[in-house]
């Protein structure tokens, strides 16, 4: 039995498998995508039945409302039956922010100092111009 603290997760054994709970019959399959999903209850715990012992990685795949949804997975190794693993999630407020600014702004700056040049370059020649008339 595993027992996983908080969000939705799948497992994964030692030989890169997902665990599969289809009728109460635990399968490993090849593709996550066909991996069962295991959501936990409202206290944020779940438990998984009818493992080996050995060593399993468990992979968040939804992370609680709020949360940071956990990059890495969890090892968790079962021994006697029993094995728990507990992610710690950080709060959404901590989540990094996407980089501003790129090529575009350079360009767009780019372009904004040539016109105020070319502006420039316009008016002293005009007002020089202006001069030799008079």
């Amino acid at each position: 039995m595993i027992r996983i603290i908080y969000a939705q997760f799948v497992l994964k054994n030692s030989q890169n498998k997902f665990y599969n709970l289809t009728n109460g019959v635990v399968t490993w399959v090849n593709d996550q995508s066909d991996a069962t999903v295991v959501t936990t209850n409202s206290s944020g715990a779940a438990e998984l039945t009818g493992l080996a012992n050995g060593t399993y990685t468990v992979m968040e795949t939804k992370a609680p409302n709020g949360y940071v949804l956990a990059t890495t997975g969890t090892t968790v190794t079962i021994s006697d039956g029993n094995g728990t693993a507990q992610i710690s999630n950080t709060k959404g407020d901590n989540v990094p922010l996407p980089e501003t600014g790129g090529i575009g702004t350079i360009i767009f700056v780019s372009v904004g100092m040539i016109v105020v040049i070319i502006t420039g370059i316009f008016l002293v020649t005009n007002k020089r111009m202006s001069k030799e008339d008079i």
